[in-house]
């Protein structure tokens, strides 16, 4: 009776250990998707910058003729 108990702790407990860390790596894979996505919209906005910068320069460049 004795054993049966720790050994259905033991089997729950690793159950559990396993469930935190298949959350981790979930989070951990969410966190990592985010960061691209972060990344993407920071290129995309820097995309933006340099083309209105690129559209100065053309008025500027328009203006002086």
């Amino acid at each position: 009776m004795q054993i049966s108990i720790k050994i259905k702790k033991i089997v729950s407990t690793k159950k559990q250990k396993e469930e935190r860390e298949f959350a981790l790596k979930e989070k951990e894979v969410e966190i990592s998707i985010k960061e691209r996505e972060a990344a993407l919209e920071i290129k995309k906005q820097e995309s933006l910058i340099e083309l209105e910068k690129q559209k100065l320069e053309n008025g500027k460049n328009n203006n002086s003729f």
